[in-house]
């Protein structure tokens, strides 16, 4: 493998470029949604498939302020 290769190939084995970024990463904020997803869901959002990363963070204030924010990743 060239030096380049190396250069060129991220931690998940794939070849990209260097320099660029190849995953998207956002936060999803649901209020007064009934249920929890779970750790398989996937979210469909502009046309593009997230997956759930990591563990819902439950907020349990209030009605008014009561909340679950998920982070979702591009797959």
């Amino acid at each position: 493998m060239s030096t380049n290769e190396t250069n060129a190939v991220t931690s998940g084995g794939r070849a990209t470029a260097p320099g660029y970024i190849n995953s998207s990463k956002y936060r999803l904020r649901l209020v007064g949604y009934p249920e929890v997803l779970g750790a398989q869901s996937a979210v469909e959002w502009r046309g593009k498939r997230f997956t759930l990363d990591g563990d819902p963070l439950i907020y349990t204030g209030s009605t008014r302020t009561a909340h679950v924010d998920y982070r979702i990743s591009r797959t």
